[in-house]
């Protein structure tokens, strides 16, 4: 049953859309993701549009081009692993056509190898974007194109397979292998969106606040996979016949409110209108994928050198309908050398346990205020590693 394979693929994508609530970028990807309250105009686009007022005096176009980043968890070496195997296939197919008496040595590491990555997990984060932001405080706007994806293979070995090997060296038939049972199992979902986001500064009794909006284009496409393990080729995930696509319209919205020149609590709520993608029905039934509302809030405290910040997202992320969804608290900091060197720290904990919780570190040069470069690392349980890297000019 095509939900019974899902479902055992669902340790490795759990709650596939909290991705989307991750951010890449350089600043908030090295202060553990938090930014709803503590970015600035050049990245609100991304976090929380009202933002796009904040700004310094000398501050006037931002251009980020781009900013890249990838958070996955492989504890097992499982890819690595999994390529040695489907090459070990092709050495077993030659020394069957050769009558080599080493194909029964070759089957022989096929399974223990087969064996070795059975139930291991694979998780793939990753995101990309360029945006252009203007700063202002009566009409502050913003143009971003972004691409987000979270894949995710797992291993299922038979050891009826044994037997099928056997057969294909007795025989010297290598069509037999096709029979295989043992296979890679992947689902995921690739979301691009192009936006455009406004923001307004207002004051009322004495304090001021921002709000803003993204309206943009949203195109997902969902991944659904299998493949003997011997016919298994990690070019052929995004293959058409395993891909379904589909495009909306949707909204972010974003308020701050500057309680005063230090302190900042932020309110971003993402994807204002719901919507649900089904997967392709190549291997039978299709399984459904939702992007829904998700709220964040966020506080922040700005010195002459220092920043502090914490988010909690306010709802759960959606995703595919078997996969329990994230609910994340993020904190982080970043102190700021004279504007010319940056040090972030940051630390994300999923209130749910569906995601590793990670640290990161991230470092960011900006000479003269007009070439940014940031580098940001992330590590966490289960062998989760990940980077992100911005350049970023400002004019």
């Amino acid at each position: 049953m095509f939900k019974k394979t899902i479902i055992a693929t669902s340790v490795i994508v759990a709650s596939s859309t909290s991705v989307f609530a991750d951010n890449f970028n350089a600043r908030n990807a090295g202060m553990g993701g938090a930014g709803v309250a503590s970015s600035r105009y050049d990245t609100a686009s991304s976090t929380n549009p009202a933002l796009l007022t904040v700004f310094k005096e000398d501050d006037d176009i931002s251009l980020i081009l781009p900013t890249v980043g990838i958070e996955a968890s492989d504890k097992d070496g499982i890819i690595d692993d999994l390529d040695d195997v489907v090459d070990l296939f092709d050495d077993l197919e030659n020394a069957i056509n050769a009558n080599d008496p080493n194909a029964v040595n070759i089957s022989n590491e096929i399974l223990a190898g087969l064996a070795e990555i059975d139930g291991s997990p694979i998780r793939v984060n990753a995101g990309v974007g360029v945006s252009i932001s203007i700063p202002s405080d009566n009409f502050a706007v913003a143009v971003a194109i972004s691409g987000k994806a979270q894949i995710g293979l797992i291993v299922d070995y038979d050891p009826t397979d044994s037997a099928i090997l056997q057969q294909a060296i007795d025989q010297r038939d290598t069509d037999i292998l096709d029979t295989m049972n043992s296979n890679a199992r992947g689902i995921g979902a690739i979301v691009t969106e192009f936006s455009v986001s406004f923001a307004r500064e207002f004051e009322t009794k004495g304090y001021k606040y921002s709000i803003g909006v993204s309206p943009k284009s949203t195109k997902v496409e969902t991944i659904v996979y299998k493949a003997t393990v011997n016919n298994y080729d990690s070019d052929d995930i995004d293959s058409d016949e395993y891909t379904n696509e589909d495009s909306n319209a949707n909204l972010d919205l974003g308020a701050a409110l500057f309680l005063n020149e230090n302190v900042t609590i932020g309110l971003s709520i993402k994807d204002i209108i719901s919507n649900d993608y089904e997967t392709t029905d190549f291997f039978g039934p299709t399984a459904t994928y939702t992007i829904s509302p998700m709220a964040t809030a966020g506080i922040a405290y700005s010195g002459s050198w220092y920043t502090t910040a914490f988010d909690l997202d306010l709802t759960e992320s959606e995703g595919f309908d078997f996969i329990d969804g994230s609910q994340m608290a993020r904190v982080g900091a970043e102190m700021d050398a004279w504007g010319w060197a940056q040090l972030r720290v940051g630390y994300r904990h999923d209130l749910n346990d569906a995601r590793d919780d990670v640290v990161t570190v991230g470092l960011g040069l900006s000479p003269f205020n007009v070439f940014h470069l940031g580098v940001t690392g992330i590590a966490g349980e289960n062998d989760t590693y990940g980077a992100s890297v911005e350049l970023k000019f400002t004019f």
